[in-house]
C-alpha cells in the first residue's frame, strides 16, 4: 500500500535525520526506492516514489550539512590551529587535552568523509528525481531502465496494460 509505505519512509527519514549518519542506512533507503522504480511505477505509486525521493533528498541534505559543519568546526593539530593577531596565536580549543583534541579532530575527519559519501548519494537521488519527473511514461521507463540497469524485455512483455492505479491487468 502506498500510504503505509509512505508512513514507514517518513519514520525512517525522521530516525536517520535524528542521528545524521549511517551511510548504510541511507544506501538502504535509496536501494529500496530503486527497487520500486525497477518494477515500473505508475499512478499513485509513481507519486509516492516521487515524494519518497524528495523526502530522502531533503533528509540526506540536512544530514550532510550537519556533518560538514562538524567537520569544519573540528579542531586541527595545534601547530595549524589558531588565528594570528599581532604575533599572538589564539587557540579556540585551549581547554582540550592533546588526546581530546586528537579525538575531536578524528571525529571531524570522519564527518568530512561521511559528508562526501552523502554528497555522492545525493547526486544519484537528484538524477532519479529528474528522471521520475518525466511525464511521458515510455520515456520515463526508458530513462529509468538505462539509469538502473534494467534489461530490456521482448516486445510482447512490453504490451502489458495497466489500470488507473498503475497495477498490471
Amino acid at each position: 500500500e502506498p500510504e503505509q509505505g509512505q508512513l514507514v519512509t517518513e519514520w525512517l527519514l525522521r530516525r536517520l535525520g535524528d542521528t545524521g549518519d549511517g551511510k548504510k542506512a541511507w544506501s538502504f533507503l535509496l536501494e529500496g526506492l530503486q527497487t520500486r522504480l525497477r518494477h515500473g511505477v505508475r499512478g499513485p505509486a509513481l507519486e509516492a516514489a516521487r515524494k519518497d525521493l524528495r523526502n530522502l533528498q531533503q533528509a540526506a541534505s540536512r544530514a550532510m550539512l550537519r556533518l560538514a559543519q562538524i567537520a569544519r568546526d573540528a579542531p586541527t593539530p595545534l601547530k595549524e590551529e589558531g588565528t594570528s593577531t599581532g604575533g599572538v596565536t589564539v587557540d579556540r580549543f585551549f581547554w582540550l587535552s592533546d588526546a581530546e583534541r586528537r579525538h575531536a579532530a578524528e571525529l571531524g575527519d570522519k564527518c568530512a568523509e561521511e559528508a562526501e559519501k552523502l554528497q555522492e548519494l545525493l547526486k544519484e537521488v537528484s538524477v532519479l528525481i529528474q528522471t521520475v519527473a518525466v511525464e511521458d511514461d515510455r520515456e520515463r521507463e526508458r530513462l529509468l531502465a538505462r539509469r538502473l540497469g534494467i534489461q530490456r524485455q521482448n516486445q510482447e512483455d512490453k504490451a502489458i496494460r495497466y489500470d488507473e492505479w498503475g497495477d498490471e491487468i
